[in-house]
Protein backbone atom coordinates (compact mmCIF):
# COMPACT_ATOMS: atom_id res chain seq x y z
CA UNK A 1 0.00 0.00 0.00
CA UNK A 2 1.24 3.44 -1.06
CA UNK A 3 1.58 6.65 1.27
CA UNK A 4 -0.06 9.64 -0.63
CA UNK A 5 1.90 13.16 -0.54
CA UNK A 6 0.26 16.08 0.61
CA UNK A 7 0.76 19.72 -0.78
CA UNK A 8 -1.08 23.18 -0.74
CA UNK A 9 -2.18 24.67 -3.48
CA UNK A 10 -0.72 21.89 -5.97
CA UNK A 11 -2.06 22.16 -9.23
CA UNK A 12 -1.05 21.83 -13.11
CA UNK A 13 -3.15 21.80 -16.31
CA UNK A 14 -3.25 19.29 -19.35
CA UNK A 15 -0.93 20.18 -22.16
CA UNK A 16 -2.78 17.97 -24.52
CA UNK A 17 -6.53 15.93 -24.83
CA UNK A 18 -6.51 13.29 -23.23
CA UNK A 19 -9.03 9.75 -23.75
CA UNK A 20 -10.70 8.12 -21.27
CA UNK A 21 -8.00 5.34 -21.58
CA UNK A 22 -4.95 7.27 -21.57
CA UNK A 23 -2.29 6.88 -18.30
CA UNK A 24 0.43 8.90 -19.67
CA UNK A 25 -0.53 12.54 -19.58
CA UNK A 26 1.62 15.83 -20.24
CA UNK A 27 1.37 18.91 -17.62
CA UNK A 28 1.66 22.53 -17.87
CA UNK A 29 1.50 25.26 -15.24
CA UNK A 30 2.56 23.49 -12.48
CA UNK A 31 2.58 24.92 -9.51
CA UNK A 32 5.78 25.36 -7.29
CA UNK A 33 4.37 22.95 -4.49
CA UNK A 34 2.80 20.50 -6.95
CA UNK A 35 6.25 20.31 -8.92
CA UNK A 36 8.13 19.71 -5.33
CA UNK A 37 5.20 16.75 -4.99
CA UNK A 38 6.31 15.41 -8.19
CA UNK A 39 9.64 14.95 -7.54
CA UNK A 40 8.62 12.71 -4.47
CA UNK A 41 6.85 10.07 -6.64
CA UNK A 42 8.17 6.67 -5.99
CA UNK A 43 5.57 4.27 -7.70
CA UNK A 44 4.41 1.73 -5.52
CA UNK A 45 5.41 3.74 -2.37
CA UNK A 46 4.89 7.61 -2.56
CA UNK A 47 1.85 8.94 -4.55
CA UNK A 48 -0.26 11.52 -5.68
CA UNK A 49 -4.31 12.21 -5.78
CA UNK A 50 -5.10 14.44 -7.99
CA UNK A 51 -8.84 15.53 -9.16
CA UNK A 52 -9.50 17.01 -12.71
CA UNK A 53 -12.66 19.29 -13.10
CA UNK A 54 -14.32 20.58 -15.89
CA UNK A 55 -14.58 24.43 -16.22
CA UNK A 56 -17.57 24.74 -13.79
CA UNK A 57 -16.61 22.30 -11.94
CA UNK A 58 -19.46 19.66 -12.28
CA UNK A 59 -17.74 17.11 -13.73
CA UNK A 60 -14.91 15.34 -12.02
CA UNK A 61 -12.27 12.24 -12.10
CA UNK A 62 -9.63 11.65 -9.54
CA UNK A 63 -6.45 10.16 -11.22
CA UNK A 64 -3.57 9.01 -8.98
CA UNK A 65 -0.26 9.44 -10.47
CA UNK A 66 1.99 6.38 -10.06
CA UNK A 67 5.55 7.90 -11.83
CA UNK A 68 7.10 11.00 -12.73
CA UNK A 69 9.24 12.15 -15.42
CA UNK A 70 10.20 15.86 -14.98
CA UNK A 71 12.01 15.75 -18.03
CA UNK A 72 9.20 15.19 -20.22
CA UNK A 73 7.00 16.63 -17.75
CA UNK A 74 4.78 13.35 -17.82
CA UNK A 75 3.20 11.67 -15.13
CA UNK A 76 2.07 7.90 -15.07
CA UNK A 77 -1.50 7.99 -13.72
CA UNK A 78 -4.48 5.42 -12.59
CA UNK A 79 -7.55 6.54 -14.32
CA UNK A 80 -11.17 6.73 -12.04
CA UNK A 81 -10.13 6.57 -8.70
CA UNK A 82 -11.75 6.48 -5.23
CA UNK A 83 -15.87 6.06 -7.38
CA UNK A 84 -15.04 8.37 -10.07
CA UNK A 85 -15.28 7.31 -13.79
CA UNK A 86 -12.63 7.51 -16.42
CA UNK A 87 -13.31 10.38 -18.71
CA UNK A 88 -11.98 12.54 -21.49
CA UNK A 89 -10.67 15.77 -21.06
CA UNK A 90 -9.63 18.95 -23.26
CA UNK A 91 -6.22 20.47 -23.01
CA UNK A 92 -5.69 23.58 -20.64
CA UNK A 93 -8.39 21.27 -18.03
CA UNK A 94 -6.97 21.70 -14.45
CA UNK A 95 -6.10 19.06 -11.69
CA UNK A 96 -5.70 20.03 -8.18
CA UNK A 97 -4.69 18.24 -5.49
CA UNK A 98 -7.70 18.22 -2.90
CA UNK A 99 -8.75 16.39 0.24
CA UNK A 100 -10.69 13.23 -0.88
CA UNK A 101 -12.46 10.11 0.71
CA UNK A 102 -9.98 8.07 -0.32
CA UNK A 103 -7.32 10.25 1.08
CA UNK A 104 -8.44 10.47 4.30
CA UNK A 105 -9.18 6.90 4.54
CA UNK A 106 -5.68 6.17 3.46
CA UNK A 107 -3.99 8.63 6.15
CA UNK A 108 -6.22 6.97 8.79
CA UNK A 109 -5.91 3.33 8.03
CA UNK A 110 -5.70 0.51 9.99
CA UNK A 111 -7.49 1.58 13.38
CA UNK A 112 -9.53 -1.36 12.97
CA UNK A 113 -6.83 -3.86 13.25
CA UNK A 114 -4.72 -2.42 15.79
CA UNK A 115 -2.56 -0.29 13.69
CA UNK A 116 -2.16 3.04 13.36
CA UNK A 117 -1.16 4.71 10.06
CA UNK A 118 -0.88 8.09 9.57
CA UNK A 119 1.20 9.18 6.44
CA UNK A 120 2.73 5.94 6.67
CA UNK A 121 2.49 1.89 6.01
CA UNK A 122 2.12 -0.23 9.31
CA UNK A 123 1.77 -3.96 8.80
CA UNK A 124 2.33 -5.84 12.07
CA UNK A 125 0.01 -6.40 14.73
CA UNK A 126 0.03 -3.45 16.67
CA UNK A 127 2.31 -1.75 14.41
CA UNK A 128 2.34 2.52 14.24
CA UNK A 129 4.03 4.17 11.52
CA UNK A 130 3.54 8.17 11.74
CA UNK A 131 4.88 9.98 9.22
CA UNK A 132 5.53 10.88 5.48
CA UNK A 133 6.87 7.89 4.04
CA UNK A 134 7.03 5.92 7.71
CA UNK A 135 7.09 2.11 7.73
CA UNK A 136 6.03 -0.33 10.16
CA UNK A 137 6.47 -4.00 9.54
CA UNK A 138 7.25 -5.97 12.67
CA UNK A 139 4.29 -6.88 15.50
CA UNK A 140 4.50 -3.92 18.04
CA UNK A 141 6.63 -1.73 16.51
CA UNK A 142 6.97 1.70 16.16
CA UNK A 143 8.06 4.06 13.02
CA UNK A 144 7.55 7.48 13.70
CA UNK A 145 8.60 10.65 11.45
CA UNK A 146 9.63 10.80 7.83
CA UNK A 147 10.96 7.74 6.29
CA UNK A 148 11.43 5.95 9.73
CA UNK A 149 11.73 2.34 9.17
CA UNK A 150 10.85 -0.41 11.52
CA UNK A 151 11.11 -3.84 10.07
CA UNK A 152 11.24 -6.11 12.81
CA UNK A 153 9.27 -7.34 16.24
CA UNK A 154 9.06 -4.58 18.95
CA UNK A 155 11.28 -1.72 17.23
CA UNK A 156 11.38 1.29 17.87
CA UNK A 157 12.81 4.08 15.04
CA UNK A 158 12.52 7.73 16.07
CA UNK A 159 13.40 9.80 12.97
CA UNK A 160 14.74 8.70 10.00
CA UNK A 161 16.16 5.83 10.38
CA UNK A 162 16.52 1.79 10.73
CA UNK A 163 15.96 -0.72 13.00
CA UNK A 164 16.08 -4.47 11.49
CA UNK A 165 16.33 -6.96 13.91
CA UNK A 166 13.91 -7.69 17.19
CA UNK A 167 14.00 -4.87 20.68
CA UNK A 168 15.98 -2.36 18.10
CA UNK A 169 16.12 1.07 18.85
CA UNK A 170 16.94 3.67 16.76
CA UNK A 171 16.42 7.05 17.35
CA UNK A 172 18.05 10.12 14.93
CA UNK A 173 18.19 10.83 11.31
CA UNK A 174 20.14 7.81 9.77
CA UNK A 175 20.58 5.84 12.89
CA UNK A 176 21.09 2.35 12.58
CA UNK A 177 20.22 -0.72 14.99
CA UNK A 178 20.75 -3.72 12.82
CA UNK A 179 21.28 -6.51 15.01
CA UNK A 180 18.98 -7.37 17.79
CA UNK A 181 18.55 -5.82 20.68
CA UNK A 182 21.02 -2.97 19.61
CA UNK A 183 20.29 0.56 20.55
CA UNK A 184 21.77 3.79 18.53
CA UNK A 185 20.59 7.28 19.54
CA UNK A 186 21.92 10.26 17.96
CA UNK A 187 22.47 11.09 14.30
CA UNK A 188 24.14 8.32 12.30
CA UNK A 189 24.56 6.02 15.02
CA UNK A 190 24.74 2.65 14.82
CA UNK A 191 23.93 -0.54 17.49
CA UNK A 192 25.20 -4.12 16.36
CA UNK A 193 23.91 -6.66 18.61
CA UNK A 194 23.54 -5.91 22.46
CA UNK A 195 25.08 -2.51 21.31
CA UNK A 196 24.03 0.69 22.99
CA UNK A 197 25.15 3.98 21.16
CA UNK A 198 25.17 7.29 21.86
CA UNK A 199 25.76 10.14 20.27
CA UNK A 200 26.75 11.68 16.85
CA UNK A 201 28.47 8.98 14.84
CA UNK A 202 28.69 6.60 17.48
CA UNK A 203 28.18 2.91 17.42
CA UNK A 204 29.97 -0.39 17.02
CA UNK A 205 28.47 -3.53 14.65
CA UNK A 206 30.39 -5.82 17.27
CA UNK A 207 28.51 -7.49 20.40
CA UNK A 208 28.60 -6.26 23.69
CA UNK A 209 29.74 -2.47 23.19
CA UNK A 210 28.90 0.67 24.94
CA UNK A 211 29.88 3.50 22.95
CA UNK A 212 29.29 7.42 23.60
CA UNK A 213 30.36 9.38 20.51
CA UNK A 214 33.08 6.95 20.10
CA UNK A 215 33.21 3.83 18.18
CA UNK A 216 34.04 0.00 18.81
CA UNK A 217 35.58 -1.97 16.84
CA UNK A 218 35.86 -5.23 18.68
CA UNK A 219 33.28 -6.86 21.24
CA UNK A 220 32.91 -5.87 25.05
CA UNK A 221 34.48 -2.27 24.42
CA UNK A 222 33.74 0.81 25.85
CA UNK A 223 34.01 4.27 24.53
CA UNK A 224 33.26 7.49 25.59
CA UNK A 225 34.43 10.75 24.23
CA UNK A 226 33.97 12.67 20.81
CA UNK A 227 36.13 10.78 18.23
CA UNK A 228 37.86 8.28 20.97
CA UNK A 229 38.20 3.99 19.84
CA UNK A 230 38.52 0.80 21.25
CA UNK A 231 40.27 -1.59 19.14
CA UNK A 232 40.60 -4.78 20.90
CA UNK A 233 38.39 -7.32 22.42
CA UNK A 234 37.37 -5.75 25.95
CA UNK A 235 39.38 -2.47 25.39
CA UNK A 236 38.25 0.83 27.24
CA UNK A 237 38.73 4.29 25.93
CA UNK A 238 36.99 7.19 28.02
CA UNK A 239 38.50 10.80 26.58
CA UNK A 240 38.25 12.74 23.37
CA UNK A 241 39.92 11.02 21.02
CA UNK A 242 41.35 8.32 23.76
CA UNK A 243 42.61 5.30 21.88
CA UNK A 244 42.62 1.95 23.33
CA UNK A 245 44.40 -0.77 20.76
CA UNK A 246 44.90 -3.61 23.40
CA UNK A 247 43.02 -6.30 24.28
CA UNK A 248 41.56 -5.55 27.95
CA UNK A 249 43.98 -2.58 28.02
CA UNK A 250 42.45 0.88 29.40
CA UNK A 251 42.99 4.56 28.35
CA UNK A 252 41.81 7.24 29.99
CA UNK A 253 42.81 11.35 28.99
CA UNK A 254 42.26 13.72 26.04
CA UNK A 255 43.91 12.23 23.28
CA UNK A 256 45.51 9.42 25.41
CA UNK A 257 47.05 6.51 23.15
CA UNK A 258 47.25 2.71 23.86
CA UNK A 259 48.70 2.22 20.44
CA UNK A 260 49.09 -1.67 21.55
CA UNK A 261 49.76 -4.07 24.59
CA UNK A 262 47.19 -5.94 26.30
CA UNK A 263 46.16 -5.70 29.81
CA UNK A 264 47.55 -1.66 29.21
CA UNK A 265 46.62 1.01 32.17
CA UNK A 266 47.09 4.33 30.33
CA UNK A 267 45.52 7.78 32.84
CA UNK A 268 46.27 11.25 31.68
CA UNK A 269 46.16 13.59 28.87
CA UNK A 270 48.11 13.04 25.75
CA UNK A 271 49.68 9.57 27.08
CA UNK A 272 51.46 6.98 25.17
CA UNK A 273 52.03 3.80 25.72
CA UNK A 274 52.93 0.27 23.67
CA UNK A 275 53.85 -1.79 26.56
CA UNK A 276 52.49 -5.15 27.40
CA UNK A 277 50.82 -4.78 30.47
CA UNK A 278 52.41 -1.32 31.03
CA UNK A 279 50.81 1.11 33.16
CA UNK A 280 51.17 4.99 32.60
CA UNK A 281 49.83 7.98 35.45
CA UNK A 282 50.67 11.66 34.11
CA UNK A 283 49.65 13.79 31.44
CA UNK A 284 52.35 12.82 28.59
CA UNK A 285 53.82 10.47 29.93
CA UNK A 286 55.13 7.59 27.10
CA UNK A 287 55.91 3.95 27.61
CA UNK A 288 57.03 1.63 25.73
CA UNK A 289 58.72 -1.12 28.18
CA UNK A 290 56.62 -3.89 28.39
CA UNK A 291 55.62 -4.37 31.92
CA UNK A 292 57.38 -0.70 32.83
CA UNK A 293 55.39 1.66 35.07
CA UNK A 294 55.56 5.06 34.61
CA UNK A 295 54.76 7.99 36.87
CA UNK A 296 54.41 11.55 36.36
CA UNK A 297 54.03 14.30 33.90
CA UNK A 298 56.05 14.07 30.95
CA UNK A 299 57.72 10.96 32.27
CA UNK A 300 59.42 8.62 29.65
CA UNK A 301 60.47 4.67 29.65
CA UNK A 302 61.83 3.54 26.16
CA UNK A 303 65.02 1.41 26.47
CA UNK A 304 64.59 0.01 30.09
CA UNK A 305 67.40 -2.34 31.30
CA UNK A 306 64.40 -4.38 33.35
CA UNK A 307 61.08 -4.85 33.16
CA UNK A 308 59.24 -2.67 35.67
CA UNK A 309 60.29 0.72 35.80
CA UNK A 310 59.14 3.47 37.68
CA UNK A 311 60.35 6.94 36.49
CA UNK A 312 61.20 9.97 38.08
CA UNK A 313 58.74 12.71 36.84
CA UNK A 314 60.06 15.03 34.32
CA UNK A 315 63.42 12.95 33.61
CA UNK A 316 64.99 10.79 30.77
CA UNK A 317 64.67 7.14 31.00
CA UNK A 318 68.55 6.90 32.66
CA UNK A 319 67.55 8.52 36.03
CA UNK A 320 64.80 5.05 36.31
CA UNK A 321 64.51 3.67 39.84
CA UNK A 322 64.49 0.38 40.01
CA UNK A 323 62.24 0.37 43.12
CA UNK A 324 62.14 -3.06 45.39
CA UNK A 325 64.25 -4.67 43.20
CA UNK A 326 67.84 -5.76 44.54
CA UNK A 327 70.62 -6.24 42.79
CA UNK A 328 71.21 -9.75 42.31
CA UNK A 329 67.32 -9.93 40.60
CA UNK A 330 68.55 -6.89 38.52
CA UNK A 331 71.40 -9.05 36.90
CA UNK A 332 69.31 -11.80 36.57
CA UNK A 333 67.08 -9.97 34.54
CA UNK A 334 69.88 -8.89 32.14
CA UNK A 335 70.45 -12.01 31.32
CA UNK A 336 67.30 -13.27 30.71
CA UNK A 337 66.52 -10.53 28.42
CA UNK A 338 62.73 -10.24 28.83
CA UNK A 339 61.06 -8.38 25.82
CA UNK A 340 61.60 -4.77 25.62
CA UNK A 341 59.59 -2.34 23.37
CA UNK A 342 61.24 0.54 21.70
CA UNK A 343 60.00 3.28 20.17
CA UNK A 344 60.72 6.55 18.04
CA UNK A 345 59.42 9.77 18.30
CA UNK A 346 57.09 11.58 15.71
CA UNK A 347 58.24 11.30 11.93
CA UNK A 348 57.54 13.09 9.22
CA UNK A 349 57.14 11.02 5.73
CA UNK A 350 57.00 14.15 4.13
CA UNK A 351 60.37 15.53 5.03
CA UNK A 352 63.24 13.42 3.35
CA UNK A 353 65.58 14.93 5.74
CA UNK A 354 63.41 13.27 9.11
CA UNK A 355 65.48 10.76 11.16
CA UNK A 356 65.31 9.41 14.67
CA UNK A 357 67.55 7.96 17.02
CA UNK A 358 67.27 5.01 19.80
CA UNK A 359 70.15 4.86 22.01
CA UNK A 360 70.93 1.14 23.62
CA UNK A 361 72.67 1.30 26.40
CA UNK A 362 76.22 1.12 26.29
CA UNK A 363 77.55 -2.63 26.22
CA UNK A 364 74.38 -3.86 25.72
CA UNK A 365 72.76 -5.73 21.94
CA UNK A 366 69.53 -5.48 21.12
CA UNK A 367 68.16 -8.61 19.04
CA UNK A 368 65.24 -7.32 16.99
CA UNK A 369 62.05 -9.46 16.82
CA UNK A 370 60.19 -7.27 14.39
CA UNK A 371 59.69 -3.76 13.83
CA UNK A 372 56.21 -1.90 13.79
CA UNK A 373 55.52 1.17 11.71
CA UNK A 374 52.17 3.30 13.19
CA UNK A 375 50.49 6.29 11.79
CA UNK A 376 49.99 9.00 13.63
CA UNK A 377 48.04 10.97 11.91
CA UNK A 378 47.40 11.59 7.92
CA UNK A 379 45.79 14.47 5.82
CA UNK A 380 45.67 13.38 2.04
CA UNK A 381 48.78 11.81 2.06
CA UNK A 382 50.27 10.88 -1.67
CA UNK A 383 53.13 8.64 -2.07
CA UNK A 384 55.65 7.15 -2.14
CA UNK A 385 56.70 6.54 0.86
CA UNK A 386 59.91 4.96 2.22
CA UNK A 387 61.40 4.52 5.48
CA UNK A 388 65.02 2.61 6.06
CA UNK A 389 66.29 1.61 9.35
CA UNK A 390 69.91 1.41 9.75
CA UNK A 391 72.80 0.94 12.75
CA UNK A 392 73.69 5.21 11.74
CA UNK A 393 74.01 7.55 8.99
CA UNK A 394 76.63 7.08 6.51
CA UNK A 395 77.78 4.31 3.77
CA UNK A 396 79.76 2.04 6.08
CA UNK A 397 76.20 1.37 8.68
CA UNK A 398 74.94 -1.66 8.60
CA UNK A 399 70.98 -2.02 7.29
CA UNK A 400 68.50 -3.18 9.83
CA UNK A 401 66.11 -2.59 7.04
CA UNK A 402 66.40 -1.93 3.39
CA UNK A 403 64.52 0.71 1.98
CA UNK A 404 60.88 -0.34 2.41
CA UNK A 405 57.90 1.02 1.05
CA UNK A 406 55.57 2.45 3.59
CA UNK A 407 51.83 1.45 2.52
CA UNK A 408 49.19 2.26 5.66
CA UNK A 409 47.71 5.98 5.41
CA UNK A 410 45.72 6.29 7.58
CA UNK A 411 45.86 7.05 11.43
CA UNK A 412 45.80 4.66 13.81
CA UNK A 413 47.20 2.06 11.21
CA UNK A 414 50.30 -0.16 11.60
CA UNK A 415 52.27 -1.88 9.33
CA UNK A 416 54.95 -4.58 10.45
CA UNK A 417 58.44 -5.29 8.89
CA UNK A 418 61.25 -8.43 9.68
CA UNK A 419 64.40 -6.98 10.15
CA UNK A 420 67.89 -7.90 8.43
CA UNK A 421 70.00 -8.14 10.56
CA UNK A 422 70.31 -8.50 14.61
CA UNK A 423 72.37 -7.83 17.49
CA UNK A 424 72.72 -4.26 16.92
CA UNK A 425 74.37 -1.82 19.39
CA UNK A 426 72.37 1.50 17.69
CA UNK A 427 69.21 2.17 15.66
CA UNK A 428 68.64 5.05 13.32
CA UNK A 429 64.97 5.22 11.62
CA UNK A 430 65.12 7.29 8.48
CA UNK A 431 62.89 8.80 5.18
CA UNK A 432 64.35 7.22 2.62
CA UNK A 433 61.63 8.41 -0.06
CA UNK A 434 59.34 10.97 1.28
CA UNK A 435 55.50 11.89 -0.69
CA UNK A 436 53.36 14.87 -0.04
CA UNK A 437 50.27 15.77 1.98
CA UNK A 438 50.37 15.09 5.71
CA UNK A 439 51.94 11.30 7.16
CA UNK A 440 53.22 11.31 10.75
CA UNK A 441 54.47 7.99 12.40
CA UNK A 442 56.17 5.88 15.13
CA UNK A 443 58.59 3.11 14.41
CA UNK A 444 58.10 0.65 17.27
CA UNK A 445 60.95 -2.14 17.57
CA UNK A 446 60.53 -5.14 20.00
CA UNK A 447 62.97 -7.53 20.63
CA UNK A 448 65.36 -8.56 23.27
CA UNK A 449 68.37 -6.35 24.92
CA UNK A 450 71.24 -8.47 26.14
CA UNK A 451 73.58 -6.87 28.85
CA UNK A 452 77.09 -7.53 29.26
CA UNK A 453 78.39 -9.62 32.02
Amino acid sequence: MASYILANNAKAELAESITDSNTGIMLTEISDTLSDALENVVDGQMHILLTVANITDEIHEIVEVVDWDSGTATATILRGRDGTESLEWPANTVLELRVTRYLLQSLFSGFADNTIAILGVALGMGAVAIGQGAFSSGPASLALGQGANAQADNAVVIGNGYVGADRGIAIGDFSNAADEDGIAIGDSSAGGPRVIAIGLGAGSWEPDAICVRGEGYAPDTIVVGVNSAAHAQGGIALGREAASQGERAITIGDQAKGYFGDFGIIIGAGTEMASIAGVSLGAKTQNYANFGVVLGYQAMATSPHFSHLAMIPGQPAANALPGDLHEDDLASRHRAAPVMTLATGVIDLTDDQDHAEIEIPTGAEFYIDRIDLIVTSATDPAGPFEIQVGTGDGPDVDNILTSSAVTVDQAQQRQMFTPEINGVDSIRVSVATAGTGNLNCRVIIIGYLMAGE
